[in-house]
């Protein structure tokens, strides 16, 4: 009998711990906005195309300058107050939306929708360089 409540509670509490652990993360990421690094946020959902074909070109485009450029994933479909405030400061109506910030926290452009690797890169670039 006290192996059953065991499994149950496991079963229980374990999925809890997970969704916890994962929304901490989420957090950390969107406090890392606050450093001496250029930084781009990237608001999206999980339940848009456009933010699925973003995702890939940032995936394969960002690497190369993940030592010199922070990027912060904002998933729009959390509704926790970090990602609520960082919705309300940029005026996030669509998604995907991509916030490119000078290291100095100043917004150098805002871009709505998906783009290709040449436009992403091109972004990049111009943030590394201001």
């Amino acid at each position: 009998m006290n192996k059953n409540i065991a499994i149950i509670l496991a079963i229980l509490i374990l999925p809890i711990c997970f969704y916890y652990y994962l929304d901490k993360s989420q957090v950390a990421s969107a406090n890392k906005i606050n450093n001496n690094q250029p930084s781009v946020i990237k608001f999206s959902s999980d339940m848009c195309s456009e933010c699925q074909k973003m995702d890939k070109v940032v995936n394969q485009v960002y690497p190369k300058y993940a030592n010199k450029i922070t990027l912060v994933k904002v998933p729009v479909q959390k509704q926790t107050k970090e990602n609520l405030a960082l919705i309300k400061k940029y005026n996030v109506t669509l998604v995907p939306t991509l916030i490119f910030q000078k290291s100095n926290g100043q917004t150098m452009s805002k871009f709505e929708g998906a783009m290709s690797n040449a436009e992403f890169e091109g972004y990049l670039k111009r943030l590394l360089n201001e």
